[in-house]
């Protein structure tokens, strides 16, 4: 304990306590496969502990060197086009310089069109706005 809380004061049956309490709230009553009694010496959380990942949406494309590409979707709106100053620039003379937008709603994105030269397309059909899956 005093390496823990090395400028505290610990009463040794509070953490007794403490434990018993986060027992309960971890296991119903399989406790002991979570965190284990070292008599004399204290406790030991016993399962292995895995770094907990989050979701990140993403959107991946083909590069024009065949390479795939991946940007992680974490900004509400996301411009996409040829011009320098868009989120994603895409290096294809089909590509408008400000040709499409990607919207984050409620249940996901939304691909916008921007009335862009030579249009906007999912799956072969094109779109003016498309939720995507």
């Amino acid at each position: 304990m005093r390496r823990v809380w090395p400028d505290a004061f610990v009463e040794e049956g509070g953490l007794t306590r403490n434990i018993s309490v986060l027992r309960k709230a971890l296991a119903n009553g399989t406790a002991e496969a979570y965190i284990q009694t070292i008599p004399r010496r204290g406790y030991r959380f016993v399962v292995k502990a895995r770094r907990r990942v989050e979701a990140v949406p993403c959107l991946r494309w083909i590069n024009v060197e065949g390479r795939e590409e991946t940007l992680l979707l974490r900004e509400e709106t996301i411009v996409i086009g040829r011009k320098s100053d868009t989120d994603l620039v895409l290096e294809n003379p089909y590509v408008s310089r400000h040709h499409a937008k990607l919207v984050k709603g409620p249940r996901g994105y939304t691909l916008v069109d921007l009335d862009s030269s030579h249009g906007t397309f999912v799956n072969g059909d094109r779109i003016a706005e498309y939720e995507l899956q």
